[in-house]
């Protein structure tokens, strides 16, 4: 039970970000002489970009959205992950929407309706259209405040497995499998993975040969997996704010994630994942393994932000949310370093977080 709370968390997390918080500013493809991508590296051009579009209410047909017009009075954009509002709907209009995202070629791939009475009062949904994900959460069949709207955050479309040596979605899916089948919980029994989402993280593959996938199948999110030259490790991780990073000075690229999630105790997540030699493997065999985390406890939703410096750095601010959902960052906690098996920030004098175990 606990795991299925975990992974619906997760969801959460990640209907409510578009994984594009930290980048270097390294390029990592090039072009030859005929202009073609000679690397295979860079994600799929997209003609719409949803984190352009200011936050506020605006006007649906200023904008070429790459997915169909809800039936609402009122829009309105949000939040540095960029969530769309659609006000004023209710459980019908919302009924009416889901079948035209249907007819457009949106497949639904996740919601939450075990157990519920009515399944159409699910209150998360993931829809994929080729490489895009649009998640909704369903606030329509509420009323009064708080109610009567349905939130929309978008993943553009990727083809990252044209990456030269990166697995695809495909030879992923059986290992994704395998790696369900070996840890299932109650509600995952005997379920099957159909759909593969690989979250294009800037250098992860580029710098430390490391892909990200996500996947879904009857209803079910099985949460994230990390591969890597055929080792796959399944994660609970949001990989909302990511940098990829020599964090121990080693010589070797981590993949440093950092999300926030829980309600009742809203906790800040950081892990840095790496690849070794065991012993006890071959010495060819590269396992990924969560070599360095913390886990941070605020008072409050305290906003936190990577800043990558170089290879090698990577700073951490802080601050509050807006009201508009905006991080307003004021403070400098300095360079994130590793004490130990930990991560911290240099500064912690007046670092307003505890560490919870």
């Amino acid at each position: 039970m606990m795991k299925k709370i975990l992974f619906a968390l997760l969801l959460i997390s990640i209907a409510c970000t578009l994984l594009f918080s930290c980048t270097d500013k390294n390029v990592t493809s090039s072009l030859n002489s005929s202009g073609e991508n000679t690397t295979q590296s860079v994600s799929e051009p997209t003609n719409f970009d949803y984190k352009n579009v200011p936050n506020g209410v605006l006007n649906w047909d200023e904008y070429d959205f790459p997915f169909p017009k809800p039936p609402a009075s009122r829009f309105e954009m949000a939040g540095g992950d960029k969530t769309l509002f659609c006000y004023g709907m209710n459980k019908s209009t919302f009924d009416e929407y889901k079948s035209v995202l249907k007819k457009d070629g949106w497949q639904l791939v996740c919601s939450d309706t075990e157990g519920r009475e009515d399944p159409d009062d699910a209150v998360y949904y993931s829809y994929i259209k080729g490489n895009q994900t649009i998640n909704i959460v369903n606030q329509a069949f509420f009323d009064g405040d708080g109610g009567n709207h349905i939130r929309i955050g978008y993943i553009a479309g990727y083809a990252a497995e044209r990456r030269s040596g990166g697995i695809s979605k495909k030879d992923a899916l059986p290992l994704i499998q395998a790696a369900i089948d070996a840890d299932p919980d109650e509600y995952e029994q005997g379920k099957r993975a159909a759909i593969v989402v690989e979250l294009h993280i800037p250098n992860a593959f580029e710098k430390a040969q490391m892909q990200i996938f996500t996947a879904y199948g009857e209803n079910t999110t099985f949460g994230s997996f990390i591969i890597r030259r055929g080792y796959i490790l399944r994660v609970f991780d949001g990989f909302s704010d990511v940098c990829v990073a020599d964090i121990d000075h080693d010589g070797e690229y981590e993949l440093i994630s950092m999300f926030g999630w829980g309600s009742g105790i809203y906790r800040i997540q950081i892990t840095a994942y790496k690849f070794k030699n065991p012993p006890e493997f071959s010495s060819l065999t590269e396992v990924v393994y969560p070599a360095y985390g913390n886990t941070w406890v605020p008072d409050g939703y305290l906003a936190l932000k990577m800043v990558q410096i170089n290879d090698t750095d990577i700073k951490i601010l802080g601050g509050d949310y807006e009201e508009n959902g905006e991080m307003k960052l004021t403070d400098d906690y300095g360079l994130l370093k590793v004490d130990g098996k930990k991560l911290v920030p240099a500064n912690t004098e007046h670092f307003p977080i505890r560490e919870w175990n």
